[in-house]
């Protein structure tokens, strides 16, 4: 994917959100004024910044899931504005990473499988360690 479909995603997504908010609105039977609007259209800017480093941080590949996070951010724009002014930015960012020693810890895991993978595999037992695999996975099951 590249970063044009990224962000092509997230303004979608925010297209929706306002749509949605200012729909939420009308049926309310609230006419929101020219200055609510504009005002709302200016926080939109930060609220597609704040769905892009979401979406990455959460690791979203998928344009519609991408769409539908930015437009739940969007909907409720001005909450979300008043908890980063509350919370802090950077109380965002963070709680939505995880610690850096568990992804390096999960890290050398996978290379760990993938070496011992490779030496199944060079000395010819792979087919034998897979059947193994499986076998376990269906006395698990029983």
């Amino acid at each position: 994917m590249n970063a044009f479909e990224n962000y092509i995603s997230i303004g979608v997504g925010l297209l929706i959100g306002a749509l949605a908010h200012f729909g939420f609105h009308l049926s309310s039977g609230t006419m929101p004024s020219g200055k609510a609007v504009l005002g709302f259209l200016m926080q939109l800017a930060l609220i597609g910044l704040l769905a892009v480093v979401a979406n990455k941080q959460l690791t979203i590949t998928d344009s519609d899931m991408r769409a539908l996070t930015t437009a739940v951010l969007a909907i409720s724009a001005q909450e979300v504005i008043r908890y980063i002014k509350k919370n802090g930015w950077q109380r965002v960012v963070y709680t939505t990473l995880p610690p850096v020693d568990t992804v390096e810890g999960e890290l050398r895991q996978v290379e760990q499988k993938a070496r011992a993978i490779r030496a199944l595999e060079e000395s010819g037992r792979l087919p034998e360690a897979v059947e193994r695999i499986n076998q376990s996975r269906q006395n698990e099951d029983k």
